[in-house]
């Protein structure tokens, strides 16, 4: 690890801020020293936070304090990048329990060089942490990395400004699940390993062991801790995180016959320990498992999977006993598919799951059937896919527009052809079932530009949608998708003379700067409290040859509002 003093902070000591509503230190008194370390980018896969080829050298920083009783961009602050060493020094903040520090670094604007650009190339932001009266200063890492781009997962160097040191998975696991707990720490747990020489790594058959390991990754120390095992192995299990911290670890690919499971077990973050759970009413492995929460209780719905395709069940985790308060059959059976939840208010009149696409016995699944969840049924009718049944697709409700939309995915059972289809619906009152209404494509104008099934869609904090990794076949090989993208629209609604509307869509898709460090398929995706994403594991592809990856990264977006 190695110091680069041109690359150290970009404030010098004694940054005053303004207080905002909730009381502050006195004047001059330090309250937070943020300590700022970067991804080791020299020689690797991440790209200097400091420099754009373009754009030429960060020239001006802003600093931003963000927090539940400050006012947006009251204590947001423009200062220039005299490139000298030493931390951020920050004082009179409010005292609240949740703070956010938002850093992000300009080069100079090409017109005038003493004012900075308009968008960031770099950003940085700290997890949310308290500021209290009698508070010792509070002493912060903060990540730097180049906005939209991916990189390596990364130690605090400990030294203000060095490159810290890269992480990856203890062990190379794809089928895991990643759950940010309350604490802003996130939970892995579980997952396989792919047997020597398989073509398709998506079949059952294609796993060679299943794991119980649990780690947790600690953002603020930048460590990847064991946190003992699970009761049981498991891979391609849910997990869910329920309104009192706990998380609800359920059914998957388990034992030495690699069958699925009708087990659950919680993990308690408080005791750090797993504790076994009332068994689902059904075996299930591949399915989703979506939280419904209502004034009185909360239940996890579950649908579908392998062992119970044709299935859902509604959950009680607070229940002794038999925890399943309701079940019943879908419309369809599948597997590999994906549930997106809808909240009641944006147009629709009671909390939705949307069950999307998969696959069962007979082929692909080309419908979309409603839950209401006020009423724990399935609601008729049901919704064709007008382009054709995907498995191992996403599916993202998008709640800043008011959009359901359904992605990629293999449109045949053997898995070899990806798609760019994105499938979007218009939430709609007026129109049935529950209030959606099919965006033409050729409206909407939307399709990814890379092919991809087996991939993540993550929906970022500023609405923006991210798709990471995914396979696909080139020219007979199945291979992996390094690239990623990420999605947002512009809306207008035209209004004619009659007082009729529509709705035009202008897409705005652009690659990330870079891609995947190696390209995987199925990683294990989560938003951190910091609002960047940290993607883990899955099945990397390298000349033909398929293995489960350790690789972890993380990825730095930019919430800057675009001028169109």
């Amino acid at each position: 690890m190695k110091t680069i003093p041109i690359r150290s902070l970009i404030l010098g000591l004694g940054v005053t801020l303004l207080a905002a509503c909730g009381g502050g230190g006195s004047s001059n008194q330090e309250m937070v020293r943020l300590v700022l370390y970067t991804p080791p980018f020299s020689g690797g896969q991440a790209q200097d936070p400091f420099t754009d080829a373009q754009k030429g050298p960060m020239q001006f920083v802003e600093l931003d304090v963000r927090g539940d009783s400050i006012q947006e961009g009251t204590l947001a602050r423009m200062y220039h990048f005299p490139r000298e060493g030493g931390v951020a020094s920050l004082t009179d903040l409010p005292f609240n329990d949740k703070i956010q520090i938002v850093v992000r670094g300009y080069t100079a604007s090409s017109s005038n060089e003493s004012l900075p650009s308009q968008y960031p190339i770099a950003v940085g932001r700290t997890d949310f942490f308290s500021v209290r009266d009698g508070d010792d200063v509070v002493e912060v890492p903060l990540f730097l990395s180049r906005v939209n781009t991916f990189a390596p997962l990364s130690k605090p160097s400990g030294t203000p400004g060095a490159e810290g040191s890269a992480l990856s998975l203890p062990t190379a696991l794809f089928g895991s699940t990643v759950t940010t707990l309350p604490s802003g720490e996130v939970l892995i747990v579980g997952g396989a390993t792919l047997k020597a020489g398989v073509t398709n790594p998506f079949e059952d058959t294609a796993i060679a062991t299943v794991s119980k390991e649990a780690w947790l990754y600690k953002p603020v120390s930048g460590t990847i801790e064991p946190v003992g095992n699970m009761n049981l192995p498991r891979a391609f299990h849910t997990a869910t995180l329920l309104p009192d911290g706990q998380v609800l670890i359920a059914g998957g690919l388990s034992l030495d016959s690699i069958e699925p499971i009708p087990q659950a077990e919680f993990y308690d973050p408080f005791g750090a320990r797993f504790e076994l759970a009332p068994q689902l009413k059904a075996s299930r492995a591949r399915h989703q498992a979506t939280l419904l929460e209502s004034t009185d209780r909360y239940l996890v719905y579950f649908t579908g999977g392998e062992g119970s395709p044709g299935t859902w069940e509604a959950y009680d985790p607070t229940a002794t006993g038999s925890s399943t308060f309701s079940s019943g059959d879908l419309h369809t059976p599948r597997w590999n598919h994906a549930d997106v939840f809808v909240e009641k208010g944006l147009k629709v009149l009671h909390d939705a799951v949307y069950v999307t696409g998969g696959e069962n016995a007979d082929g692909m699944v080309d419908t979309i059937e409603f839950f209401d969840a006020a009423v724990l049924q399935h609601v008729p009718p049901t919704l064709a896919l007008p382009r054709g049944g995907k498995t191992l697709a996403t599916a993202t409700f998008n709640k800043k527009r008011g959009f359901v939309f359904m992605t990629g995915g293999f449109s045949d059972k053997s898995k070899r052809t990806a798609s760019k289809d994105v499938e979007l619906f218009a939430l709609n009152k007026d129109s049935d079932p529950l209030g959606i209404t099919r965006v033409p494509p050729g409206t909407h104008g939307l399709d990814l530009q890379v092919a991809r099934g087996a991939h993540r869609s993550v929906a970022l904090p500023n609405g923006d949608v991210l798709f990471v990794g995914g396979m696909r076949e080139v020219e007979g090989t199945l291979q992996g998708v390094s690239e990623g993208e990420v999605l947002t629209e512009l809306i207008k609604i035209n209004e004619a003379a009659d007082g009729s509307q529509t709705m035009s869509i202008t897409p705005i898709r652009t690659a990330t700067d870079n891609g995947l460090a190696t390209a995987v398929a199925l990683p294990a995706t989560c938003v951190l409290d910091s609002g960047n994403v940290v993607i883990l594991g899955g099945i990397s592809e390298t000349s033909g040859l398929l293995e489960a990856s350790s690789q972890a990264l993380i990825y730095s977006y930019d919430d800057t509002p675009k001028v169109q």
